[in-house]
């Protein structure tokens, strides 16, 4: 268990580094190179100012060394000036950056989300909603530092390197040889020991906080002790050339190159976190890309064709399905319904009546035979409009976090406030909605908890009734509602189902009642079809016997 724990922990950790991915990732900065580039030219203005001040400094310390010191004006104000160039920059270059990265991870982020849309069923069949959430929430927000500072940051911090070691090597190139003999073994050790603490850090980081503060002050004393083993070598041989008369050095100069490999060690410190940064995000990124690169299991074939305008014929022909090879759901089932009726599908869990509904709707595609509406095989037309012909109802009645207008008119997204309130007039939903603080502009939160189960379901009617759908998919499924609200959501499921083809996983006997035809499946086909006045009469039927089941529990839920 331990093995396995530790071998989740090194996953979310960090990944190789891959190339095409990472560039891939970049392709998300590139509607907004310009602000990028203006980034850019701020960080290397900052860089030159902030070096120049370090100049100014060294030639101010010169002029000190002279008989009559004095430091003129213009160096004081040189460095105030640079000081305000540097403050400005600063800001508006992680404003831009701010802004760059922000767009990029949400149009990341939109891309993700809508793909994860037009994926099959079988691939939530197969993750937990949490993994997925983790993918579209956590790591893409775990890629905001390498968006908004890192990538912008290490081109500086090169740069850096680049002006520092050719400002050092003009002023003396003997002391700036002598100080980066030694910077290859360092670097090496460096990159090494941070990799190293770093995936120490992030094993051990929730278990003691002695082991944060430790590790924190060995981080930040590595840069000391880096730092001080090129500067002491600049002491003793920049002391040595100050006496010298073959290649002597002033004070200024010394203090010059002094002060410079100090900060030479900054950006090697930046780049060697960026590094282990871009590790740890390769291994979000991997992530991310694995969901956007799955493709749907239920496509468009090459050239589909639009689905015309649904009358609502749907027929079965020999259809055979499976989620697993191992075990067949439907076996050969076939049927007929004409537009316009509503079929009840009863039967004991398991039995098939999801799937048949579901494979009407093109959430999975049959293993064998057909399904056709109107005639058209549906895995011949348009995905898209198939479906927007089409409304599918839940048991669970979901409710979005908004007002109750923008979850009614979620059904069809151009509808007016006045056909909102038609269709929730039409499903007898209107009155109670009026009751409510705010009518129509009430907000509610996810997933309606401060509706009642009735007043969620009610909704919902009116979400579908706007939309207008040919073909009507309803699990009806409600429980714990009072006789009032029963009442209601019946006149409301009449109007509803009235006109148009609906398929209902039927619980409540008046549903089923009023049936143009009641499918009872059983064992993966159809056990008995008729409507409830014919089935009720075979005797040992299975719908009879449901229906004397259900009979018996209302009148020992009654009593």
């Amino acid at each position: 268990m331990a093995k396995v724990l530790r071998q989740i922990d090194d996953e979310a950790i960090e990944r190789p580094f891959d190339k095409g991915q990472f560039l891939r990732l970049l392709r998300y900065m590139k509607p907004y190179k310009g602000r990028v580039a203006i980034a850019l030219c701020l960080m290397v203005i900052t860089t030159l100012c902030s070096l120049g001040q370090t100049f100014l400094l060294s030639r101010a310390v010169g002029l000190l060394q002279a008989e009559k010191p004095l430091v003129p004006w213009q160096f004081v104000l040189g460095m105030a000036v640079m000081a305000l160039v540097i403050a400005l920059c600063t800001r508006l270059r992680v404003r831009l950056m701010d802004y760059s990265g922000r767009r990029a991870l949400a149009t990341l982020r939109q891309d993700l989300f809508d793909h994860i849309q037009t994926l099959s069923f079988s691939f939530f069949d197969t993750r937990s909603v949490g993994k997925i959430q983790v993918r579209v929430i956590n790591d893409v927000n775990s890629l905001n530092d390498l968006f908004t500072n890192g990538i912008v940051n290490v081109l500086i911090e090169v740069f850096m390197l680049i002006t520092l070691l050719v400002i050092m090597l003009v002023v003396n190139w003997q002391l700036t040889l002598i100080s980066m003999c030694i910077m290859p073994l360092l670097m090496l050790i460096m990159f090494r020991l941070k990799r190293m603490m770093r995936k120490r850090w992030q094993i051990v980081r929730m278990k003691t906080s002695n082991m944060n503060g430790y590790l924190h002050e060995s981080l930040a004393g590595m840069r000391v002790t880096e730092a001080f083993v090129g500067t002491v070598l600049v002491y003793y041989f920049g002391v040595k050339l100050m006496g010298s008369d073959a290649h002597p050095i002033d004070l200024a100069n010394l203090l010059l190159i002094l002060w410079y490999l100090g900060r030479f060690w900054e950006p090697l410190n930046v780049l060697s976190n960026f590094y282990n940064s871009v590790l740890s995000a390769m291994a979000s990124v991997e992530r991310i890309f694995e969901i956007m690169d799955t493709p749907s299991d239920i496509q468009d074939k090459p050239g589909a064709q639009e689905m015309p305008p649904i009358k609502g014929a749907v027929s079965f022909e020999n259809v055979t399905f499976s989620y697993d090879p191992e075990k067949v759901i439907l076996k050969n089932v076939s049927f007929d319904v004409k537009p316009g009726q509503t079929i009840a599908l009863v039967g004991p869990t398991g039995a098939g009546k999801s799937t048949v509904v579901n494979l009407i709707s093109r959430f999975y595609d049959v293993n064998g035979g057909a399904v056709k509406i109107d005639g058209h095989d549906i895995r011949d037309v348009n995905l898209r409009s198939l479906r927007k012909q089409m409304s599918v109802m839940m048991q669970d009645s979901f409710i979005f976090s908004g007002t109750v207008m923008d979850n009614i008119r979620y059904g069809k997204l151009d509808a007016t406030d006045e056909e909102v309130m038609a269709a929730a007039k039409a499903v007898h939903a209107h009155d109670f909605i009026i009751q409510m603080p705010k009518g129509y502009q009430t907000e509610v939160s996810e997933r309606g908890s401060s509706l009642s189960v009735g007043q969620r379901q009610l909704i919902s009617f009116a979400r579908a009734l706007l939309n207008d759908p040919k073909i009507l998919i309803l699990d009806e499924a409600t429980s714990s509602i009072d006789t009032h609200t029963e009442i209601l959501i019946q006149q409301a499921l009449d109007v509803l189902l009235r006109g148009r083809t609906s398929f209902v996983i039927a619980h409540r006997l008046s549903t089923i009642r009023g049936a143009d035809c009641i499918m009872v499946i059983q064992d993966g086909h159809i056990a008995e079809a008729g409507t409830h006045d014919e089935l009720i009469q075979h005797e040992g039927g299975h719908y009879k016997g449901l229906c004397e089941a259900q009979y018996r529990f209302l009148l020992e839920d009654n009593n």
